[in-house]
């Protein structure tokens, strides 16, 4: 199913104390059908552009939730150590998502 996404953002994160390694956060917001609907972001399978992170959309459903569309937060983040990522890529959104990362201040 392609989900409705909003708001989406990716941060190269230099650690706290400039010598450690970087990390890679991403957040968004995901529409689901249901109060007990869970957006998750995980790492897919990699393609040949080794700067562009491809991850895919998955959203879990627990227990009984009142069929109400809302927006719910979701996010993702992996250390990357010296590695620069330039895009993140999102599969299984209504459109093809791809984020540029910014670099984020120390």
């Amino acid at each position: 199913m392609a989900w409705n996404t909003r708001n989406f953002l990716a941060f190269d994160i230099p650690s706290t104390t400039g010598q450690g390694p970087h990390s890679l956060s991403v957040t968004g917001e995901v529409e689901v059908m249901a109060a007990n609907e869970t957006p998750h972001l995980l790492e897919a399978q990699q393609g040949i552009n080794q700067y562009d992170l491809v991850l895919r959309l998955t959203v879990t459903s627990s227990g009984q939730g009142a069929e109400v569309l809302t927006w719910k937060r979701v996010s993702f983040s992996k250390e990357i150590g010296d590695h620069k990522y330039l895009t993140v890529t999102v599969h299984e959104s209504a459109t093809p998502l791809i984020i540029k990362v910014e670099q984020a201040q120390s």
